[in-house]
């Protein structure tokens, strides 16, 4: 390959990578449709630090008062926010707007620094092999990390920083001289506590140096390896200390305001362990660990091929250290992750790049042809993917159904806990004006019904009948809430649902709006940015 189609490869690949983190950035803002990006958006608008009044309790100055997640994250997404109004001159309060395209301003560019230090893995693992282009696409391509991307939230960081561990890991093991192997140690432990400060569960992400330490060859003679014990215990308390040492400095507050955190870390640890009991966590009652992930989590997030092939590499790789380190991050961050009780797609993020790797492994041992098809098969499901953000929200599109085949004054029934009830529409969407009455319409009768507690609370079910008797049309806005009440436990919900899709109930289908066929993957894949929206009209007669 001559050097200028070297160069405008690169500059081509360079290009797609960036494009498909950073389309449509903006997708459904103003409207708060991940949860979690809601939360960290608001943590950084409540965030101050008056050094006329906190100059002597450091405990007020820069506290989130949020702690699900660590503050590094938290901070970042400030810190761009007062860089951007410096430079755009904007002041006041900060908006819900601009903390979310701050936050996931912040995702992209991790997801883009997570595929370099994927190709660096690469070259690691591949070193008497040419480096062929060909390894970056199933990076770039790859539904889960395009998504993660678009997600203000800590998923793509924690890629980022355990796909660094695992270089790091890799570098360690085939140092040159012990001033390399400082060095590298140095940034082991930077990067570690930069991933604890963003998630304080990525104190797994310790496991991956720990084993590469530990596996290095002992000398031969017991002195020597006397020694050698003592070098790698003192190399662990170096790692140790300034892992813990760059967690505090990023996330303070995770000690200067210990009762929230801690309070906060045994709330979340009760929900992920099924202690806590809470309606979004009902998708995962009677799932199988291990099997749960490989049925309904890396089969969507991976896309088929790259799930096929991850498997066949993690077992048919030459089961060597260097390999051994991938498969060592792989095993010991997964099983943990995979017995909680919630098992969201999220747990499983760090992970994912590594996965790739497997995958691209693979593909470079295959014959130049088996392996330039197995690469398409490879990116197929993440340029199939870019319809979500290469398209208008589904929200809005079903919205701007709703403005305009639904009348004026109409009975919606919808489902609470979707966020927001529809229809929402962005701010360019000019809405219809009523000739008649020189006015803009419609204007509608929104009840957003708590479904939930339908089995356990029969004043509700009365509350159900009634508006049923009043409503024109329901709105299922995603798969919540049908999905995930089976009739043996849920028996009454789960026959409102069966009679309405069957048209028993006395509504009709009358439009669906949906981006991907996937509503049977884990929930929180599909419904935070492509739920699948169905709106059911009365039929005329019926009650």
């Amino acid at each position: 390959m001559s050097p200028k189609i070297k160069w405008l490869a690169w500059g081509t690949v360079i290009i797609l990578l960036v494009y498909t983190r950073f389309i449509n950035l903006s997708w459904g803002l103003p409207f708060p449709f991940h949860p979690d990006e809601r939360n960290i958006a608001n943590a950084i608008q409540s965030m101050s630090c008056d050094i006329r009044y906190s100059i002597f309790d450091i405990r007020t100055c820069f506290n989130p008062h949020f702690f699900a997640y660590g503050q590094l994250p938290i901070y970042l997404g400030y810190i761009l926010v007062i860089l951007s109004r410096i430079v755009t001159g904007v002041s006041g309060f900060i908006r819900f707007e601009e903390a979310v395209l701050a936050l996931r301003f912040i995702s992209a560019i991790a997801s883009v620094a997570t595929v370099f230090v994927s190709l660096k893995i690469l070259k690691q693992l591949i070193p008497n092999t040419k480096y062929s282009i060909l390894y970056t696409l199933p990076l770039i391509f790859s539904p889960v990390l395009i998504q993660l991307a678009h997600f203000g939230t800590t998923e793509s960081l924690l890629m980022f920083f355990l796909t660094w561990i695992v270089y790091l890991s890799l570098k360690l093991t085939s140092r040159s001289d012990s001033k390399e192997a400082d060095s590298i140690c140095i940034w082991i432990g930077v990067v570690t506590g930069l991933a604890i400060a963003t998630k304080v569960s990525a104190l797994l992400f310790a496991v991956v140096p720990l084993f590469a330490i530990v596996a290095l060859p002992l000398k031969s003679d017991s002195e020597s390896r006397y020694q050698d014990f003592l070098e790698r215990f003192n190399v662990l308390v170096f790692v140790g200390f300034i892992t813990g040492a760059t967690a505090v400095l990023f996330s303070p507050h995770s000690l200067l305001s210990w009762k929230e955190f801690i309070g906060s870390i045994i709330y979340e640890s009760e929900v992920a362990s099924g202690v806590a009991k809470v309606f979004y966590t009902r998708s995962f009652d009677g799932s199988v660990p291990v099997l749960y992930q490989f049925q309904s989590i890396f089969p969507y997030a991976l896309g088929w091929p790259i799930f096929t092939v991850f498997l066949a590499g993690f077992i048919f790789l030459p089961w060597k250290k260097n390999v051994n380190i991938l498969r060592v991050a792989f095993v010991l961050y997964f099983l943990p992750s995979a017995f909680l009780f919630a098992k969201w797609t999220r747990f499983m993020a760090p992970l994912f790049p590594l996965m790739i790797i497997f995958a691209i492994l693979i593909a470079s041992r295959l014959p130049k042809r088996l392996g330039y098809i197995t690469y398409l098969a490879l990116i197929i499901p993440g340029i199939i993917f870019l319809k979500v953000y290469a398209t208008p929200d589904i929200r809005f599109q079903a919205s701007e159904w709703m403005m305009k085949n639904i009348p004026d004054k109409s009975y919606i029934l919808q489902e609470t806990a979707n966020v927001v009830d529809l229809p929402v529409l962005p701010f360019s969407y000019e809405l219809p004006i009523n000739v008649t009455q020189g006015k803009q319409v419609p204007s509608f009768k929104n009840v957003s019904f708590n479904y939930y507690d339908l089995d356990a609370e029969p004043k509700l079910q009365q509350e159900l009948k009634a508006h049923l008797a009043k409503a024109d049309y329901i709105v299922i806005p995603s798969r919540r809430i049908f999905k995930n009440h089976p009739k043996k436990k849920y028996p009454i919900l789960a026959k409102y649902y069966e009679d309405l899709f069957s048209g028993k109930l006395g509504f009709k289908q009358v439009a669906m709006f949906k981006v991907l066929d996937d509503e049977d993957a884990e929930e929180t894949w599909t419904v935070f940015d492509h739920p699948v929206i169905r709106i059911y009209k009365r039929i005329p007669g019926a009650l």
